[in-house]
């Protein structure tokens, strides 16, 4: 619990965004103010704002979507959700911080997967990883996706 609490853990997520992301990494910085069950965008002169962090990376670009690995360097509730919705790439199916994303037809949930936990043990002080395999429904996204940018060429 005091690794998380202190975001120590090593967390990667997959997620598949709207749009093509221009950079091919990058570093995300924004505040927030935790609003009910939304983090509601702020500035860093809010002093009930939290500072969220994240890294990511391009895996893969379709279309009119990307692939990326994420990396949160701090641990909001639905943080990835709310940066890049942020930046105007939500997150497919995340309809809570895009209303747009109501239509989608391709998955029924956020396109959101926690690919990776990498963390030390409580009482052995190893280090424990964790891969976590793409469930079928994001394995279909990302099929679906690979074919229509292919159509499009």
């Amino acid at each position: 619990m005091r690794q998380f609490l202190d975001h120590t853990p090593l967390r990667q997520y997959l997620a598949v965004l709207r749009g093509r992301l221009d950079l091919e990494a990058g570093t995300l910085v924004h505040y927030f103010r935790r609003e009910g069950m939304f983090q509601q965008l702020r500035t860093a002169r809010d002093p009930q704002a939290a500072r969220a962090e994240l890294r990511y990376s391009v895996e893969r670009l379709f279309a009119d979507a990307s692939l990326v690995r994420v990396e949160l360097v701090t641990g909001l509730q639905n943080q990835i959700r709310a940066q890049f919705s942020a930046i105007s790439h939500p997150v497919i199916g995340g309809r809570k911080y895009h209303r747009a994303e109501l239509s989608e037809q391709l998955i029924a949930r956020v396109a959101l997967h926690a690919a990776y936990l990498q963390f030390v043990h409580p009482h052995s002080g190893e280090s424990v990883s964790i891969d976590c395999k793409l469930s079928p429904d994001f394995q279909h996204l990302v099929r679906e996706l690979s074919r229509s940018s292919r159509a499009r060429r």
